[in-house]
């Protein structure tokens, strides 16, 4: 189906004051939200237009930023405690304006404000049987509760741990205010599982998000926001990279959402990591789909073409990323692994060394300085990096199994065919289980008919058999 993409820009609050700025942002992502739960739509996510929020952009203008068909715009009037809200939805292709609304409320009542907004956006869009319409309940009747929330949205959406600790404050007096606020459980069991897996490594971070994760679900079983984030969680090392436990909550979650671009990047992920490319391939382009401006997408589906072994591919999908984001930690530990497997490496080190200015004492880093060793005939040497690249006490900025993989084609090309497939064993018990990768692997080439070897490969091939069939998945070419 060809769906219309869409942006919803963060309303403009023409009486500006810090205190109301929440608005702007909590009020486009709840028309976002209801969007997005029509399926009909390719709806630009909150992260991606957060740069438009305080200005008054033409929305053209928004829309050739954007490459989108649609744009939904709104301005907010504030004074005292009323609030007015005029929304205006627009089409690119003939400049034509398709609604205008304007909606009055009350800071009492914000959950009947974003409501009404919402519905008046998605019913231009996906008009709706009136006969079949059913009043929504609020999901608090607490009003300082609800805006709290709202401002608390806005918060989660800057990407970064001051924001998302702030927000996590507002959340947790949230549901001490509403015990019985779902989505304000979801959103902080959301937003402690992301801290844990990305800004922050004490381990508290998941342990607060399980207990979130499980009053979430108490009060609301279908909760996306807390199976996304129990999906983070099984699929982490802290759990040893629960594959199907994982798969199953970010299916659940997606069955529920399926316009929410993090998890289908997320599942894109989990799924080449276990060999199947076509599937993870199919979940990161509509993840780009849905926001095109995501680098992180971009360098995922560079992992994919790396694993087939086209290696051109994987280099300008790598690039792509670095270009949308330069700083982007994951493009840059990546990156010398393409043009050292095009032989050149020259390059390779080139980029080792970029990306140790960012993360001086990554293990990845020292086991491609490894394989680089290892290709030189400096086997010794090589063979050292991997030992370091491989210790115990070694941890990653990205995920250790990668130290490990590169680390056992090290010590294959150096002649230690047990260490190789230790390394190997390291890699299929935590999160990198790919038969298909470590059978066409050119590193690995030596140990291809040892015995342990083929035994190994052998139940891999089983376990990503049974995935299959679980998951119903067509194998990956």
């Amino acid at each position: 189906m060809n769906r219309p993409s869409i942006a919803v820009i963060p309303f403009y609050l023409r009486t500006p004051a810090a205190e109301d700025e929440f608005l702007c942002i909590s009020l486009a992502d709840a028309v976002i939200h209801r969007l997005l739960s029509t399926g009909r739509l390719l709806v630009r996510p909150i992260a991606s237009v957060t740069r438009y929020k305080g200005t008054e952009t033409e929305w053209t203008q928004v829309a050739r930023d954007l490459n989108v068909d649609l744009v939904v715009e709104g301005t907010i009037q504030k004074m005292g405690t009323k609030v007015r809200v005029l929304v205006h939805a627009h089409r690119m292709s003939d400049a034509k304006t398709l609604h205008s609304g304007k909606h009055d409320g009350d800071l009492e009542d914000l959950f009947g404000l974003q409501d009404r907004i919402a519905d008046s956006v998605s019913n231009v869009f996906v008009p709706q049987d009136k006969q079949s319409d059913q009043s929504v309940v609020p999901p608090t009747k607490n009003p300082l509760a609800f805006e709290l929330y709202m401002r608390a949205v806005d918060r989660l959406a800057h990407w970064n741990k001051f924001e998302m600790s702030s927000a996590v404050e507002m959340l947790s007096r949230v549901v001490e205010l509403d015990p019985f606020f779902a989505d304000a459980w979801g959103r902080l069991a959301q937003a402690y599982a992301q801290i844990g897996m990305h800004l922050d490594p004490d381990p508290q971070w998941f342990v607060r998000a399980e207990h979130a994760i499980a009053k979430t679900l108490e009060l609301d079983p279908v909760q996306c926001d807390a199976l996304y984030a129990r999906g983070i969680i099984l699929w982490s090392p802290s759990r040893g990279f629960k594959n199907g436990p994982a798969l199953r909550a970010v299916n659940a979650a997606l069955k529920i959402n399926s316009g929410r671009y993090q998890i289908r990047q997320f599942r894109g992920a989990i799924l080449f990591h276990l060999g199947f490319y076509a599937e993870a391939q199919r979940d990161l382009e509509e993840a780009i789909q849905l926001n095109p401006g995501q680098a992180l997408t971009f360098q995922g589906l560079g992992m994919v073409e790396q694993y087939r072994g086209n290696i051109s591919k994987a280099y300008e999908f790598n690039q792509r990323a670095l270009d949308l984001d330069p700083a982007l930690v994951h493009a840059n530990i990546f990156a010398p692994l393409n043009p050292l497997l095009m032989d050149r490496i020259g390059e390779a080190r080139d980029k080792i060394q970029k990306a140790r200015q960012m993360v001086p004492e990554e293990p990845q880093l020292t086991s491609l300085e490894g394989l680089i060793s290892a290709m030189e005939g400096n086997f010794k040497r090589a063979e050292q990096l991997a030992d370091e690249a491989s210790a115990e006490n070694r941890k990653s900025v990205t995920h250790t199994h990668h130290s490990w993989h590169y680390a056992a084609g090290i010590y294959a090309i150096c002649g230690k065919r047990d260490k190789a497939i230790l390394q190997l064993r390291r890699c299929a018990e935590m999160g990198l289980p790919n038969y298909l990768l470590f059978t066409t692997d050119p590193f690995l080439r030596a140990i291809r008919d040892d015995p342990e070897f083929t035994a190994l490969m052998s139940d891999l091939r089983k376990q990503y058999d049974q995935y299959r069939q679980e998951f119903a998945f067509a194998g990956s070419a």
